[in-house]
């Protein structure tokens, strides 16, 4: 009877988990990716989901005399959302820098972090920081 109960509550925890992924996915998947409220929500599920997701890095862009990356973000659920995150300061990612992105194309930035600039007018994700780049 006690293991009936806490296999019970696991499956509840698990299908409370499962269902707030779907809903936050759902959520991304009906906006612009233009929209403040894409970005919004996209740097929310990096925040809070950040360790489990996957960021591939796309390309290296200028836009407005500022340097960005384009960086596509894959997780469970279906999870799958582009993101173009400014880039500031360059720490870890000198590689990238240097080479304007040529041959990283493909490559796992492992443990992607990022803030949002200006998040009510106009938001912009930046770059913080990354464990590793893996090719």
């Amino acid at each position: 009877m006690k293991l009936l109960m806490i296999s019970g509550i696991a499956l509840l925890a698990l299908c409370i988990t499962a269902c707030s992924n779907k809903s936050e996915i759902e959520d991304l998947t009906s906006l612009d990716p233009a929209s403040n409220e894409y970005k919004q929500e996209l740097v929310k599920i990096i925040s809070e989901r950040g360790d489990e997701l996957t960021y591939t890095f796309n390309k290296y862009f200028k836009a407005g005399g500022k340097d960005y990356l384009n960086v596509t973000v894959d997780g469970r659920g279906g999870l799958h959302a582009d993101a173009n995150i400014m880039v500031t300061k360059w720490t870890k990612l000198e590689g990238i820098k240097r080479t304007k992105g040529i041959g990283y194309s493909g490559a796992e930035l492992h443990n992607l972090k990022v803030s949002l600039l200006n998040p009510g007018t106009n938001p912009v994700m930046v770059y913080q920081d990354v464990d590793h780049i893996a090719d």
